[in-house]
């Protein structure tokens, strides 16, 4: 379409402005409001220049949760405090982050320049990204390792490189939150069978060491810490706080036995992209 380059420069410059006014709000109000950013985040990334992350034997119980929680891409959190940049400009940095990787991936899966601008501007203006800019979370850097492991995997190589990338990136993603597991089998669903073709023993090591340094590590840790993995979650005979594992199965039922209101919930947070859950459904269905 001829007018697809003056769509994508004026969402562009609407983007930009925004994204300058964002800038100002968090220079303006440096400090996180209250909620998971004092609560979760900027607890683990404490934890992390001290180095009690290392050692959570010190922490107490009502410290278990969440400074349990996977924490790989709260190192970027970590950083902003170390240098004393405002914490509400760090969610800002990951957005960006976040926009020029799907612009990356717009162009590996073939779309032109603009149309690829597009694609990117138009997920990175989604109410799930933009409700994050002032505050602290790394649900940003968990779609920007999934955009990361997508472009990697449409190319897979026979090259030791390529698989300490992919390394890296993969462990990312199951290092920065318990959901990255989710993400991550569904890109084995999807390119295991074309990435195995390219596996050698060499290369897998090259894969396994980043991995577990960078997501593997958490979850070792954890074992060794309180005899579970994925503490608090409730796994099979491991140790777990019943309290949080409720809270889940309350969120389940609520699910169920008011359904209307968990698809409204969904449009809220996702608007007309809920209905993309669709797509991944109608594939698999196509391949039975």
């Amino acid at each position: 379409m001829k007018k697809i380059p003056t769509i994508a420069k004026i969402a562009l410059i609407i983007f930009l402005y925004f994204v300058t006014y964002a800038v100002y709000n968090s220079i303006l109000h440096p400090i996180p409001a209250l909620g998971d950013s004092w609560d979760y985040h900027i607890p683990i990334q404490k934890s992390i220049l001290n180095g009690s992350f290392i050692n959570p034997a010190n922490f107490t119980r009502e410290q278990y949760f969440p400074q349990l929680n996977p924490g790989s891409s709260e190192a970027f959190g970590a950083l902003f405090i170390l240098f004393n940049i405002p914490l509400t400009l760090s969610n800002l940095f990951a957005s960006l982050v976040l926009f020029f990787c799907l612009w990356k991936l717009g162009t590996v899966f073939k779309l032109d320049y603009y149309y690829a601008l597009l694609f990117a501007l138009t997920f990175s203006t989604l109410n799930v990204i933009v409700r994050w800019f002032n505050a602290v979370s790394i649900d940003v850097w968990l779609a920007v390792f999934f955009c990361l492991g997508i472009i990697l995997l449409e190319n897979p190589k026979k090259s030791s490189m390529y698989f300490a990338k992919l390394g890296i990136v993969i462990g990312m993603l199951v290092g920065s939150k318990f959901s990255g597991w989710i993400l991550f089998v569904g890109l084995i669903f999807i390119y295991g069978k074309k990435l195995i073709k390219k596996i050698s023993f060499s290369r897998l090591i090259l894969f396994l060491v980043p991995f577990s340094l960078f997501g593997l590590f958490w979850y070792m840790r954890n074992y060794l810490a309180v005899g579970n993995p994925l503490w608090p979650f409730c796994l099979l005979s491991f140790p777990c706080e019943g309290s949080h594992y409720n809270s889940h199965v309350q969120m389940w039922d609520a699910t169920l036995t008011d359904p209307v209101n968990m698809i409204n919930s969904l449009f809220a947070e996702y608007k007309l992209w809920s209905l993309t859950l669709l797509v991944p459904l109608l594939y698999i269905f196509s391949k039975i």
